[in-house]
């Protein structure tokens, strides 16, 4: 047994707005479905080679590996911009000169 409340939507008014009731499952129904149920596939493994468990330092691994990837992108990028802007600023120059 539960009780529950629900609220309007703007566009749909609800007449009961509190109620109770009662969850009837069926358990031989539940327990068959249940023996169809598939292992989720392993995606990522933490256990090494020596069969010790290294999730923590997997992950600081990871968390460093794109810590330095993103500076260099940024360092990439602003270099990128530097050269635009140096190009358009010789290309104004000159235009200036003539």
């Amino acid at each position: 047994m539960f009780v529950g409340a629900v609220a309007d939507n703007l566009d749909e008014r609800i007449e009961q707005k509190i109620f109770h009731c009662e969850i009837v499952a069926d358990n031989e129904r539940v327990a068959a479905e249940t023996l169809d149920y598939k292992k989720m596939p392993v995606i990522s493994n933490f256990i090494d080679e020596q069969g010790v468990h290294r999730m923590k330092e997997m992950i600081k691994e990871n968390y460093d590996r794109i810590k330095v990837e993103s500076k260099q992108i940024v360092a990439d990028e602003l270099e990128r911009i530097n050269i635009i802007n140096r190009f358009v600023s010789s290309v104004i120059y000159n235009s200036l000169r003539l």
